[in-house]
This record gives C-alpha cells, sequence and structure tokens, in this order.
C-alpha cells in the first residue's frame, strides 16, 4: 500500500475501513491483517492483556535456558538469568504485557490464553428507549 493512499474510517461503518479508490470494505480477519500491516507488526507480535510472567512454564523457560546454553545461541549466563530477565531479553514483553509470542513458546496451554473471548464493551445507549 502506498503511502500516498487514504483510509477512511467512520463510526456507522462498524469496523469497516474503505481504503484507496477501489472503496474496498474490509472486516473480520482481512481487516486485521490490513491494520497489522498497516503498522508494521505481525500478529504474534501484538501484546496480550491478562497473561504474566507466573503464568508461564517454568519447565519450558529452563529447557530452553538449557537448550540455548549447550547449543552457544546464548552466552551460559543465561542460566543464570530469571524468567523475567529471559523475556525481557528475547524482546518478548511490551510495556507490561507479554506479546502473543511469548504465549506460543512458554505457556503450558497457549490457546486458552490466546483465543478466550475478552468482555464485551460498548459504549452509548445499550438497550432501546
Amino acid at each position: 500500500m502506498r503511502e500516498s493512499q487514504v483510509v477512511e474510517w467512520k463510526e456507522s461503518w462498524r469496523d469497516e475501513y474503505r481504503s484507496g479508490s477501489t472503496k474496498q470494505v474490509l472486516r473480520g480477519t482481512a481487516l486485521s491483517r490490513f491494520l497489522l500491516q498497516k503498522y508494521g507488526r505481525t500478529w504474534d507480535d501484538v501484546p496480550l492483556p491478562g497473561v504474566g510472567v507466573s503464568d508461564l512454564d517454568g519447565r519450558t523457560l529452563n529447557e530452553f535456558r538449557r537448550r540455548a546454553a549447550a547449543s552457544e545461541r546464548l552466552t551460559g549466563d543465561i542460566l543464570e538469568e530469571s524468567d523475567s530477565g529471559v523475556i525481557e531479553k528475547l524482546r518478548l514483553r511490551e510495556g507490561e504485557y507479554l506479546k502473543r509470542a511469548t504465549v506460543l513458546l512458554f505457556h503450558p496451554e497457549p490457546g486458552i490464553p490466546l483465543f478466550r473471548r475478552l468482555p464485551d464493551r460498548r459504549w452509548g445507549r445499550q438497550g432501546r428507549g
């Protein structure tokens, strides 16, 4: 997508984007892919609220440390590093949130936090009347 292309968004379209002169309407997965691409991100690079370092599998992190040191991909100092330190060095944290890639790599059941539905938040009038 060229920078000069205009992207419009209106509240009344309800999560739809119209892009360029073709007036193509994007919804669902196509809309998510478009927005991630627009911001230069990938699906696994997105922060995931509600998951902390304490939710990760310590055995998996220890096995990662051991294999990384054995293959000499990382120095032996990684064996002494805390779980949080390993996450930081791998750049798997953004602000206070862990990224989706962290959950895929180190969570005991990665599907649960990745695909649970967050509470639906609605603004404005809730019902008729």
